[in-house]
């Protein structure tokens, strides 16, 4: 077959243009006038913008995407493509736990004629305990509650639907919206099956698994049912696969439903982004076609022609880096205050997460959480859906062109799609799990590290800081090891993408076009540089498709403790018709409550203060003291029994009403980052005056805090901040007794006071509250008998009951437990002063008489 050398010479010149310019296609010229960074320096802002639109940056053989390789030959810049940057990671999933819990309610014997509420909650666990109804007890439980048989037979075919779905995922979601509108309603599905409101969530774990919290209310949420066993056929399997498909894409497209409010503040925004972008795939469909019509016009000697598509090219080259600049930064500040909105709603739902919860965790997880595992909310409810209709129709547009271009060309094309989809599915499980292992392994490593140091005084003097070093560094090696399997499967999955490519892409087109145009004069070199772009645009928006699901594998994993968290009851909000906390009055009936891992800590407490008495309550377990000072101030609820203040059960008072009549000086309290200012008036529900604070510091004993030397400030003196003065433990809590001042509480609670002081210090703190307590009904919770004789009456918890009340000397005239801790809790000063004269003179300094 006779071949016309021009062709010959045309196909020729062009290769060799690809052998000396690897990487670029014909039309990049006008980009080497740009700046072009190299590998260490920070991106130029047209970079950057270039990044953020996604055009890819590589070497040899990478792809034409809109603006095509913008770079040197053999330069490497970090940015999309290159490689997928491995976020947190978890571990494996454990197998599936099929037992019944109630959260934070272990078993207890309940008596024979137990309280109603006691009853109700027995009645739950006996249900939740119950097998599964079949289908046709089902039909027969649903029938009378609709209008039809086919109403039921449709309501009996969604949700056997739904429970397939829910076996195939593992995990029953429900709505998360109340998390972020403050609601306890979740609207319901389309199908027109219930959803269970958040603050009462079941969650479902495993084969059938059900965790109920203590507080399972509204009453007219309807109960997610459990996932149905892990068995049945193919077409069961197959209806699985089906629902999991259709949820994934509509996640991809819209978001996760269970954070639409989280998203609604941000839509108009996000619907400009996505415009802004399906415009750059257009744009960079156009440029392809423009490159092979100015290629096939300068070929023509058509030097007009040729003139007027370059200057095409460069028009649309310009508007594409500014229009990719301005939707760069778009898209930067949608996810920036997303991910600050989540960062809030999971901190104000986390820290009103009762004590009874089971999945609470502790404060090294949750700070851990708040800082990293928080910000990839953004991936599945920002990035994902800003970018899929951009990748999609610019999928759509490549694949119409490339097969109008040149069919058997774009088959061999088409065939590389397939395995690169199998290969990102078998990578997003892969990275699935390694995040969710990952992100347990960044909150065990974050406590470690908090424990170790704060043991590191008793290493050292023990001798044991080579130990501490050597736990700390296992388990960051270990950490670090999980890191490397992420990269390594990154690695692997990017070399046998970028081969298919390769092979499938440039090599055929490059090989098989120029083969065609020698043989048949068709394509034209204009049409094969196009269908190199087109082919570029086609697999970049396919593999952005397959990188987009992988991504939202891995946010899966790495979020799956924040939505665990998320779905736990936080605190009961006020019921409709709240009153407001009047009197002052305090009772106990009849209290029961458990806490997860210790069992039950209140076993039928029984008690009261009436206005103006102060009781102390002693003995018994801390968690016991410290559990009715929680349910006291709505903190949680108990299981059985009921906690009344000024007469009303806590449960029908507005929240906001009883704690502003009300004031806890703890032991353990705690001063804030902020002025001294703001830690006084934490709290308090009114404006007060820089006298009246002042006043409040002197009758807590703090006005030592004003100290110019060390608040040069006074109360606008920074604490407990970076660069801010420390409080000592004196200090806080004094800082609280004053707080209790300026609150002129109704009710005043102090829990373990005096903690963590010498004996001087926690007297002097102890007179000043006494004094303060004067007149008001008042409970003290303490381990120890001190000072019993001050006290109107004196409760003894023992194993979580009342079993002793009654004066001080009602008490001690008896002999029980309350002489025995009485007798305990004398110090040893006073044992001494039993066998020397009561303060001798040369001693009367050192050894107070404190002898009743």
């Amino acid at each position: 077959m006779r071949v016309p050398l021009r062709r010959f010479l045309a196909a020729a010149t062009a290769l060799l243009c690809f052998a000396a310019s690897p990487g670029l296609g014909p039309y990049e010229a006008l980009a080497q006038t740009l700046p072009v960074p190299t590998a260490s320096a920070p991106l130029s802002p047209v970079m950057a913008a270039a990044m953020g639109a996604g055009v890819r940056l590589g070497g040899p053989l990478s792809d034409v995407r809109g603006l095509g390789l913008l770079t040197a030959a053999g330069t490497q810049l970090p940015g999309p493509g290159i490689l997928p940057t491995a976020q947190a990671l978890r571990h494996p999933p454990h197998a599936p736990v099929a037992a019944v819990s109630i959260a934070g309610v272990s078993p207890v014997p309940v008596p024979t004629k137990a309280p109603e509420p006691t009853v109700a909650l027995s009645r739950q666990a006996a249900s939740a305990q119950s097998p599964l109804p079949s289908p046709e007890a089902a039909l027969k439980t649903a029938a009378p509650q609709t209008a039809s048989p086919a109403a039921t037979l449709q309501k009996l075919g969604v949700e056997l639907d739904r429970q397939t779905q829910a076996k195939e995922s593992g995990d029953t979601k429900t709505s998360l919206d109340a998390v972020f509108l403050g609601l306890r309603r979740t609207p319901a599905a389309d199908t027109g099956f219930p959803v269970a409101a958040a603050a009462g969530t079941l969650r479902g774990t495993g084969a059938g698994g059900l965790t109920r919290p203590i507080q399972a209310e509204p009453a007219a949420a309807v109960e997610v049912p459990p996932a149905l066993p892990q068995s049945g056929g193919a077409r069961e399997r197959i209806a699985g696969s089906f629902h999991r498909a259709v949820r994934t894409a509509g996640e991809m497209f819209f978001g996760e439903a269970e954070l639409a409010a989280l998203r609604r503040p941000y839509l108009g925004k996000m619907n400009f982004s996505r415009f802004i972008l399906i415009f750059q795939a257009v744009m960079g469909t156009a440029l392809s076609y423009a490159t092979g019509h100015f290629i096939d016009a300068a070929m023509a000697s058509a030097g007009p022609l040729a003139l007027a598509w370059f200057g095409g090219m460069a028009a649309l080259t310009v508007a594409r880096i500014l229009i990719g600049r301005t939707q760069w930064m778009l898209n930067e500040r949608i996810k920036l205050r997303m991910r600050q909105d989540f960062r809030m709603a999971f901190f104000n739902h986390v820290q009103r997460l009762p004590a009874s919860s089971a999945k609470r965790g502790d404060a090294p997880e949750i700070t851990m959480r708040l800082l990293y595992d928080v910000g990839k909310v953004t991936t599945k409810n920002a990035d994902i859906p800003l970018q899929m209709p951009m990748l999609v129709i610019q999928f759509v547009m490549a694949a119409a062109f490339v097969l109008n271009t040149s069919l058997p060309l774009a088959m061999g094309i088409m065939i590389s799609l397939p395995l690169l989809a199998y290969l990102s599915a078998v990578l997003g499980r892969k990275m699935a799990a390694r995040q969710k292992q990952i992100s347990l392994e960044q909150a065990d490593l974050t406590r470690l590290g908090q424990d170790l140091f704060e043991g590191s005084r008793d290493a050292l003097a023990g001798g044991g800081d080579a130990h501490a070093a050597s736990v700390y560094g296992g388990r960051s090696n270990a950490y670090e090891a999980l890191w490397l399997e992420v990269t390594k499967l990154s690695a692997n999955y990017c070399a046998l993408r970028d081969f298919l490519q390769a092979v499938f892409s440039e090599m055929l087109i490059l090989g098989a076009g120029f083969l065609f145009f020698i043989l048949t004069g068709y394509p034209t070199v204009g049409q094969i540089m196009s269908l190199r772009g087109y082919a570029g645009d086609l697999r970049g928006a396919f593999t952005g498709i397959l990188d987009r699901y992988n991504d939202g594998r891995s946010a899966d994993g790495g979020m799956s403790r924040i939505y665990e968290l998320l779905r736990e009851a936080a605190l009961a909000p006020d019921k409709p018709g709240a009153k407001d906390f009047s009197g002052s009055e305090v009772s106990f009936r009849g209290v029961r409550y458990s806490l997860p891992g210790k069992g039950e800590v209140l076993s039928g407490a029984d008690f009261s203060a009436r206005p103006g008495e102060r009781v102390l309550v002693v003995g018994g377990d801390a968690l016991a003291r410290r559990s009715l000072a929680d349910l006291l101030f709505r903190l949680d609820a108990p299981a059985a029994g009921s906690v009344h203040a000024g007469g009303a059960d806590v449960a029908d008072l507005r929240r906001q009403s009883l704690v502003g009549r009300t004031a806890l000086v703890s032991g353990k309290a705690a001063a804030f980052a902020g002025t001294l200012r703001e830690n006084l008036l934490f709290g308090v529900p009114r404006m007060v005056e820089d006298a009246a604070i002042l006043e409040a510091l002197r009758a807590a004993g703090a006005a030592s805090l004003l100290d110019p030397s060390r608040l040069p400030k006074g109360l606008d003196t920074t604490v407990q901040d970076a660069g801010g003065v420390s409080l000592d433990a004196e200090q806080r809590q004094r800082l609280a007794l004053a707080r209790a001042v300026l609150k002129d509480p109704a009710v005043l609670v102090s829990e373990d006071l005096g903690l963590g002081l010498v004996s001087g210090e926690a007297d002097g703190l102890r007179k000043d509250f006494e004094a303060l307590s004067r007149g008001r009904t008042t409970l003290v919770f303490a381990g120890l008998a001190e000072n019993g004789e001050a006290y109107d009456r004196i409760v003894v918890l023992h194993e979580g009951a009342v079993v002793e009340s009654g004066t001080h000397a009602e008490l001690m005239a008896l002999g029980g437990r309350y002489k025995t801790l009485a007798e305990a809790s004398r110090p040893a000063i006073d044992i001494i002063n039993d066998h020397v004269e009561p303060n001798p003179p040369h001693r009367r300094h050192l050894i107070p008489d404190r002898r009743p």
